[in-house]
């Protein structure tokens, strides 16, 4: 399943303002690289809107739940399911 993720925080809870930005950084790192059951197809950032954006493609929504709960303890986390045009426009045809 395709998941299209956006997070939003605020400049209070932005994850670089915690003190150790390098520490934090590595962590944001590891959920980049994602988890079992989530593969990371693409990460984006928006810094100055504090925003960031993934699609991720997951076996069973639980495991993007376990791997974002970090990020959402900071601000939203928006997960909209998503496909691939391709797969719409062969219901069609």
């Amino acid at each position: 399943m395709l998941l299209h993720v956006t997070h939003k925080h605020s400049y209070k809870t932005c994850p670089l303002s915690d003190g150790d930005p390098a520490n934090t950084l590595e962590r944001l790192n590891q959920i980049m690289c994602g988890a079992d059951g989530v593969r990371v197809i693409g990460t984006w950032m928006n810094g100055p809107a504090h925003e960031g954006y993934m699609v991720l493609d997951v076996d069973d929504f639980v495991d993007a739940h376990r791997l974002l709960a970090p990020i959402a303890a900071l601000g939203e986390v928006i997960t909209v399911p998503v496909t691939e045009f391709q797969s719409l426009q062969n219901l069609i045809t």
